[in-house]
């Protein structure tokens, strides 16, 4: 068995501009003791790729394994509003475009707007769908809006509007890319890019004006200030249900699972430890398990979060996968940092954990200059 664990910032290059992040990100990585990571840094075998996000990064790695000889899939636009319905068993549309549209607060800084996902605090159902309820009663038909989860939302663009919104020239950002950072440089770009500013500052508009978010105010919680549109493209036709190498994925994340489901791969929600996915026996296959959880309090600088979160990975993921490799319960251990900046990827086998002679290293020693 080959699992694969995706971790998107273990290897952190600084998210922020300044000495002060970099030295503290620095710090805090020179203050963890990771003994099961650090052995599989040091005796297996490391690559570097081009940067990309996590979700950019399964999608390649999706079509790598493809039967099917197709191009190269599009380097900007992600199809995360039509996976997004593939993860709850539905299917788009052919004729209409689906974008993802998730909630977010705007934290007023000095000079800029930093976007906070609502994945980050408390936010309920019962708030969201009137949050939806709202938008479809000022946007409807055009742009329909759709509760998937209260911190996710999709948005359908009836056939109609598509050719007046150019959405085939329209870029946007992954919501993961952006999260702590100024809502200026990311915005979509595109022809009409505009258009969009226009309808984002409309929405904003109108949410705080809504009765949900007074109430939010008064009681001190985050107001949803508006919604993040990113991940318009169709399914890409490369992506079958037929044939190819068979895996099983492990995620809560619902592009992840909707890509597995576009597959017609199983998918299981994440499990807290290893245990409950290693085999008790060698078997054959493939396991992708995306850990998630580091990428959040990095970007909002909150490096005492993500020091307790590498150590539960150490304890819960990092030495069982470890033990399963030596007792060759399992064939191969990849784990893959996906980010914008660079990709990095560490594959060790029971034979790589042979080679004494390279010395274990500090985490600080593979952090990128």
């Amino acid at each position: 068995m080959h699992y694969t664990l995706w971790i998107p910032g273990l290897l952190p290059a600084p998210m922020h501009p300044g000495e002060q992040h970099a030295r503290a990100l620095r710090d805090a990585v020179t203050a963890l003791r990771l003994p099961a990571l650090e052995q599989l840094l040091a005796r297996g075998r490391t690559t570097h790729r081009p940067g990309a996000s996590l979700e950019h990064a399964l999608l390649h790695q999706a079509q790598a394994t493809s039967p099917t000889d197709t191009p190269n899939i599009d380097a900007d636009e992600l199809p995360a509003g039509v996976l997004s319905l593939a993860a709850i068993g539905e299917t788009a549309d052919a004729h209409t475009h689906w974008l993802r549209a998730d909630p977010v607060h705007l934290k007023v800084n000095r000079d800029t707007l930093q976007v906070i996902p609502a994945t980050l605090f408390d936010f309920s159902a019962t708030e969201a769908h009137a949050l939806i309820q709202t938008l479809n009663q000022h946007f409807s038909p055009a742009l329909t809006f759709r509760f998937i989860s209260p911190q996710h939302w999709v948005v359908r663009i009836q056939p109609e509007v598509q050719s007046s919104l150019a959405l085939t020239q329209l870029r946007t950002q992954p919501l993961s890319a952006v999260v702590g950072q100024d809502l200026q440089s990311h915005l979509p770009s595109g022809p009409t890019a505009k258009h969009w500013h226009s309808l984002m500052n409309e929405l904003q508009m109108l949410l705080y004006a809504d009765a949900i978010n007074d109430a939010r105010e008064q009681r001190g919680a985050p107001v949803i200030h508006g919604v993040w549109f990113w991940g318009h493209a169709p399914l890409p036709a490369w992506i079958s249900t037929d044939g190819g190498t068979r895996t099983h994925w492990y995620s809560d994340d619902l592009f992840v699972c909707g890509l597995a489901a576009a597959l017609g791969e199983a998918h299981s929600a994440l499990p807290q430890h290893a245990a409950r996915v290693l085999p008790s026996q060698p078997t054959a296959g493939r396991a992708n398990v995306v850990l998630d959880t580091l990428r959040h309090p990095l970007a909002i600088g909150d490096l005492h979060i993500w020091h307790e979160r590498m150590q539960q990975l150490e304890r819960d993921w990092f030495a069982p996968m470890l033990e399963a490799l030596r007792r060759e319960h399992i064939g191969m251990l990849t784990l893959i940092d996906p980010n914008h900046t660079r990709q990095v990827q560490i594959e060790t086998t029971r034979q790589d954990l042979r080679r004494f002679w390279r010395r274990i290293k500090p985490l600080t020693h593979y952090l990128p200059n």
